[in-house]
């Protein structure tokens, strides 16, 4: 894994509590986790909620460094306790894709990975904010969605701002007229492009040194730009030349992954990855070391086929060969500006 030093040993250095998973309600903050930790004490005692990934770790503790077992998205649960930002549950069922939960389990794990069905409205606050959407949510077309980042750079807007409007975490988010712009690309081959966000250094060998990326990537649902992805920190994204989408992600010391990822159906789906996991026997108990496992469309995270480093190492220069290095496509913000005009 040569090459991919750099890359590993900044996804290695992320420590976490939980696998690879998205977080609930797009949370990038201090404070959007605490909202939300306090939202979901409406839900205490009920089984109304689920969690946002899989092989997810519960814990004897707050904390602690014993994993009990795992939760996956198909596993139901009852929330017990909320403290300090992590929730306890119990496992009401276990589903039969769950390698190690089980019935009756009972831990704790971070409340930033379980969410509730509470529409945006009701997570918001009754009358606060009724039928809160993010404004890109309100853009009617992709020169609508343009304009707005547009207007992000231009009025200056602080981290509070960016994650207000856009949910965004701020390290994330575009930050200049001429470095930064759009694509129009039909990913999905549906015969309709989509707008992806990106800055024009996530197109040039340079980009992980300059920290350049794929920021956000808007399709076309029933007349209107909806977004179906967006990078965060320990989620970055990069567009390959096919139209695929090249994503590192980190979710702790053991855990990485390195997957190309395409839209279907205005969704996000794996197509093929590298992924890292503890090393465990039979028993499930850890051993040291990792192992490197595949990744498939059905993107149930490190539970694959074990694969060599050679493998991974082979899989992982491939993907750096599909990545887009042609900007010829490419318009910043300031283009599009004098277009505009």
């Amino acid at each position: 894994m040569k090459r991919f030093i750099v890359l590993g040993a900044l996804a290695l250095c992320l420590l976490s509590g939980t696998a690879m998973a998205d977080k609930a309600r797009n949370i990038a903050s201090d404070a959007d986790s605490q909202y939300h930790a306090a939202h979901l004490e409406n839900h205490l005692d009920t089984t109304d909620v689920y969690c946002t990934g899989n092989y997810v770790k519960v814990r004897n503790k707050i904390n602690g460094k014993k994993v009990v077992g795992h939760l996956e998205q198909a596993d139901q649960f009852q929330l017990l306790d909320i403290q300090k930002g992590w929730v306890k549950i119990k496992v009401t069922y276990s589903d039969k894709t769950s390698p190690d939960s089980h019935k009756g389990m009972t831990g704790w794990l971070n409340a930033d990975y379980v969410d509730c069905y509470c529409d945006a409205g009701e997570y918001a606050g009754e009358g606060e904010a009724n039928g809160f959407v993010y404004a890109d949510e309100n853009c009617r077309n992709y020169d609508e969605v343009i304009e707005l980042y547009i207007r992000a750079i231009k009025e200056r807007w602080d981290s509070d701002k960016i994650i207000s409007e856009f949910g965004f975490e701020p390290y994330c988010f575009i930050s200049s007229l001429e470095k930064d712009g759009y694509i129009l690309k039909d990913l999905d081959q549906d015969g309709s492009d989509e707008l992806i966000i990106l800055s024009r250094g996530s197109l040039e060998s340079s980009r992980y040194q300059n920290e350049d990326m794929l920021y956000a990537v808007y399709t076309m649902k029933n007349g209107k730009p909806i977004r179906v992805l967006d990078s965060w920190t320990r989620s970055r994204n990069y567009l390959c030349a096919d139209g695929g989408i090249y994503n590192e992600g980190s979710d702790g010391a053991s855990y990485s992954t390195w997957c190309i990822r395409d839209i279907k159906n205005g969704r996000i789906v794996v197509r093929e990855g590298v992924q890292t996991a503890d090393k465990m026997d039979a028993n499930g108990e850890y051993l040291e070391g990792g192992v490197y496992l595949r990744m498939t469309e059905s993107h149930k995270l490190y539970d694959g086929e074990e694969i060599s480093e050679e493998q991974a190492d082979a899989d992982l220069e491939r993907y750096q060969k599909m990545l887009l290095t042609d900007d010829r496509n490419f318009v910043s913000f300031a283009e599009y500006e004098k277009k505009s005009r």
